[in-house]
């Protein structure tokens, strides 16, 4: 199981997007984990599908600081256990896999 996590500071612009494109064409993990994106849900659901994955969960940013999204593949079975500005707790498996998945930034 690959897991991707980035601190990308924000993740308004093209470029960012490109490369996470990028990213994922290379390694195309389970799970990808951009931390401090400052958007929220409304603008990360676009980024979800043009980035090839099928779902996610997000902690919103509160003001211009914070934005926790955990994005997830199909074929990943995901439950969320608690989420807050500072992580994301899941549990879940993959392909016969059970794993517990603790995100978090300090």
């Amino acid at each position: 199981m690959r897991i991707l996590s980035w601190y990308c500071k924000g993740v308004t612009n093209t470029p960012t997007v490109r490369y996470l494109r990028e990213l994922r064409g290379q390694y195309f993990s389970e799970f990808i984990f951009p931390c401090e994106t400052k958007n929220k849900r409304s603008y990360l659901e676009n980024v979800v599908g043009h980035l090839g994955y099928f779902d996610l969960h997000i902690v919103d940013p509160i003001g211009k600081s914070g934005g926790l999204p955990l994005m997830w593949k199909e074929s990943v079975n995901i439950r969320i256990l608690e989420s807050n500005k500072r992580m994301i707790d899941a549990q879940g498996g993959v392909t016969g896999q059970g794993f517990l998945l603790d995100m978090c930034i300090w």
